[in-house]
C-alpha cells in the first residue's frame, strides 16, 4: 500500500515535470555613468561603482551555471529565455531612454555570444530612468528635503512637452524640478549616493526543468525519494513563488543607508516659554564640527506700566558650549542640532524688575550651571528644542519703593542674593539657515 502510494505520488511530481516546470535566477550589473558597454567581469557590487570600478566582481558565468543547483539525476535544466531590462539614473536628460536601451541592447548582445542562445529568447527592455527605485531609495533614507522630493516623484510629470515656433520643444521635467530644489544641494547629494543603484541592468534567466529517462531497476521508493529530496532543496527557486524585485529595495533592505544632516551656518531660536512674560528673546548657534555647537543668548525685555508701578528692564546675555550625545551611527541617521545634548553655560546682566510699588535693581548678575535637552526636528528648516539648565546665580541688588504714584523712588536697602538649583528652562523654536548639507559620521 505504501509502495502504492509513493508511486502515485511519484507519477505526480513527474507528470508536473513533464509540462515543462520552470525555475529561475536574478542578478544585477551596475554602471559607471555614461557606460553601457560590458567588460570581461561584471561588476555585481553598487556601492564600488561610484568609488572603485576595480573592486571585487564576478563573472557573468556564476549567474548561468547557476542551473547546476537545480540539476538532479532525474531532470535536465535547460535555459528557456533570459529578460534583460536596463535603467539609468535622472542625469543626462532626454537621453536616459536611449542609454538604457543600449546598456539593455549591448548585454542582450553579449550574452548571447556567450550563451550561444539566439537574440529572440532574451527580451531585452530600455526603461529609462528608473524613477521606482530612486523613490525607494529616498524612502529608505533619512536625508533632508525627503518629503519635498518624494512630492516631486509623485506628482510632477517626468517630462512635458509644447508645441512652439521651434516645434515640439521640452518645457519642464521631473528631473528639472528636483535639480531646482533647494538650490540643487539634495541633488548633488543624491548623485554622490543614491544615483549609482539606479545605473543598472536586471539579468532574470529562466530555466526549463524536464524529467530525464531512469534504469527501471531502481526501486520506486528510492526514485521518490531522490525526487522529492531534489525538489524540497530546489523549492525556493520555483517560478511561482518567487517575486523578482523591478526597484532596487532588495539592495537596501536590512542596510541602513547613509543620510545626510543638514548643517546650516547657523540657528537663529527664540525661546517661547518667555514670551508669557513678555520678554522678548533671541539666541543663535553655530555648529563647531560634527558633535559641538556654541549658542550666544540675548534677553532684552524693557517695559513698564502706565502707572509706572510695574517695570521688567532687563538686558542679559550668556554663552553656552554643548555637546551632541549619540554613537557614530546614531548621529549619522540624524541632522544637526536634533537628539540629545549637556552644555555647560554662563551669563549675566543688569535688571530693574517693580511690581505694586515695590522694586529690585542689580548692577549685574551671574549665573552658571550645566544644561541638558533635545532637539526634535520638524521640518526641513525648523527645530523645536527643549531644554532645563541647573547651577547657581548670585547677585548684589539695592532695593526701592515707589511714592507719589510711583514718580519718586526710595532706596530702602541693599542686599546680596544667592541661589543654586535651575536657572533656566526653555521649549525654543528653532530656524536653521544659510550653510550646507553634508552627510552624517
Amino acid at each position: 500500500m505504501i509502495r502504492t502510494l509513493l508511486f502515485i505520488l511519484f507519477i505526480f511530481q513527474f507528470s508536473v515535470l513533464s509540462y515543462g516546470q520552470h525555475l529561475r535566477d536574478s542578478s544585477f550589473i551596475y554602471y559607471n555613468s555614461g557606460e553601457w558597454v560590458i567588460n570581461e567581469s561584471l561588476i555585481e557590487d553598487a556601492s564600488s561603482v561610484a568609488s572603485d570600478s576595480s573592486s571585487v566582481s564576478v563573472d557573468i558565468s556564476l549567474l548561468l551555471s547557476s542551473k547546476d543547483h537545480f540539476t538532479d539525476v532525474f531532470c535536465d535544466v535547460e535555459i528557456d529565455s533570459i529578460i534583460i531590462t536596463s535603467y539609468t539614473s535622472p542625469i543626462g536628460g532626454t537621453r536616459n531612454k536611449e542609454l538604457s536601451s543600449r546598456r539593455a541592447s549591448e548585454l542582450q548582445r553579449h550574452l548571447s555570444s556567450y550563451t550561444g542562445i539566439s537574440t529572440d529568447r532574451i527580451l531585452a527592455t530600455g526603461a529609462g530612468i528608473d524613477w521606482a527605485g530612486l523613490r525607494s531609495l529616498v524612502s529608505a533614507s533619512h536625508m533632508a528635503s525627503k518629503s519635498s522630493i518624494l512630492d516631486i516623484i509623485d506628482n510632477i510629470p517626468e517630462e512635458t512637452w509644447a508645441e512652439t515656433v521651434e516645434g515640439l520643444t521640452l518645457v519642464d521635467s521631473r528631473n528639472k524640478h528636483l535639480m531646482d530644489l533647494d538650490l540643487g544641494l539634495p541633488y548633488d547629494w543624491m548623485d554622490k549616493h543614491l544615483f549609482h543603484e539606479l545605473r543598472r541592468s536586471s539579468i532574470i534567466v529562466k530555466y526549463r526543468v524536464t524529467p530525464s529517462s531512469f534504469d527501471s531497476a531502481i526501486p520506486v521508493s528510492t526514485l521518490y525519494s531522490s525526487l522529492t529530496d531534489s525538489l524540497a532543496v530546489d523549492s525556493s527557486l520555483v517560478e511561482t513563488p518567487i517575486v523578482v524585485p523591478t526597484t532596487p529595495s532588495d539592495l537596501t533592505s536590512g542596510i541602513s543607508p547613509k543620510g545626510y544632516f543638514q548643517l546650516p551656518t547657523f540657528a537663529l531660536k527664540t525661546n517661547l516659554l518667555f514670551y508669557a512674560l513678555f520678554i522678548p528673546n533671541i539666541e543663535v548657534e553655530v555648529p563647531i564640527g560634527d558633535r559641538w555647537s556654541v549658542q550666544g543668548e540675548w534677553m532684552f525685555p524693557w517695559w513698564i506700566t502706565k502707572d509706572n508701578g510695574n517695570a521688567l528692564q532687563v538686558l542679559s546675555g550668556g554663552v553656552e558650549g554643548r555637546y551632541w550625545l549619540g554613537s557614530k551611527s546614531s548621529r549619522s541617521r540624524r541632522e544637526f542640532f536634533t537628539g540629545h545634548f549637556v552644555g555647560i553655560y554662563g551669563g549675566g546682566g543688569i535688571y530693574d524688575i517693580q511690581y505694586q510699588n515695590d522694586g529690585y535693581q542689580g548692577e549685574f548678575y551671574i549665573s552658571a550651571g550645566i544644561s541638558y535637552g533635545y532637539g526634535l526636528r520638524l521640518s526641513d528648516h525648523f527645530n523645536v528644542e527643549f531644554s532645563i539648565g541647573i547651577g547657581s546665580l548670585m547677585t548684589n541688588y539695592r532695593a526701592y519703593e515707589g511714592e507719589e504714584d510711583n514718580k519718586y523712588l526710595v532706596w530702602v536697602r541693599n542686599g546680596q542674593y544667592q541661589w543654586f538649583g535651575p536657572t533656566k528652562a526653555k521649549i525654543s523654536l528653532v530656524w536653521l539657515l544659510g550653510g550646507k548639507r553634508r552627510r552624517g559620521l
